[in-house]
């Protein structure tokens, strides 16, 4: 009773064979690795951010500069005011993109390590295989 049990929860009966079109897609994929590094960069964000924190910054000494009357200059001033507390609060948010995006590069590189190990993964500058340690069934 008990090896029928382990027989069920093996992970050979639990895996189904891999379609030809799933394998290729597969072995397409990782072969590819090295691109993907591209789409977890948060630099255009934060480069954005700091943009937008250095313009509020000139926005504010101009349109205080320009008024012509008192209470309008107080008016400009608190708007002023709450805009930087926005885009502060951006550019915050955006610091915080940069940290998790050190996060997800470390694990990427974990994960690229750990899948060389059994696949083919390309070079992204020219294309030419890293690794040649590809098992036999996961070659197409």
């Amino acid at each position: 009773m008990k090896l029928k049990h382990l027989l069920e929860n093996s992970t050979e009966s639990t895996y189904a064979a891999l379609t030809k079109e799933e394998k290729s897609k597969m072995v397409g994929v990782i072969k590819s690795y090295n691109e993907y590094r591209k789409g977890l960069k948060a630099d255009s964000v934060y480069e954005t951010a700091q943009k937008i924190m250095d313009a509020v910054n000139l926005a504010e000494r101009y349109a205080i500069k320009e008024c012509n009357e008192w209470m309008e200059a107080k008016m400009v001033e608190r708007d002023m005011k709450e805009i930087k507390r926005d885009a502060a609060k951006m550019y915050e948010e955006a610091q915080k993109m940069k940290a998790i995006e050190k996060q997800l590069e470390m694990l990427y590189e974990q994960v690229g390590m750990r899948l060389e190990r059994y696949f083919e993964i390309s070079d992204s500058m020219n294309e030419t295989p890293i690794t040649t340690n590809v098992s036999t069934n996961a070659s197409v």
